[in-house]
């Protein structure tokens, strides 16, 4: 198992005309702030870092959250970046832009 942190970028685009597709982001930004991990919101995802199990948990957790809230279809766009000899950090790629 990869032992080191992770970056990962998870996009979710409902298709649903339940809800407005904000509606259904914005409760899934919710179970990824509750699961601890650290996270950015962006305009087109949401950056997360954790270890590749707890990231890979979470993306399940958001699944079956989905199925359990009857979203009728759904894309959920995982972007992993690992290193197989360290951890990342988010901000080591970003600091130098803010």
């Amino acid at each position: 198992m990869h032992q080191f942190t992770i970056n990962a970028g998870i996009q979710l685009v409902p298709i649903s005309s339940q809800k407005h597709p904000y509606e259904w982001v914005d409760m899934v930004i919710d179970i990824i702030k509750e699961s601890g991990l650290s996270y950015e919101v962006g305009a087109f995802n949401t950056s997360i870092e954790g270890s590749y199990e707890q990231v890979r948990l979470l993306v399940d957790r958001i699944n079956d959250f989905l199925v359990q809230e009857q979203c009728p279809e759904w894309l959920l766009n995982v972007q992993y970046q690992l290193r197989g000899d360290r951890s990342m950090s988010m901000g080591e790629k970003t600091e130098k832009f803010r």
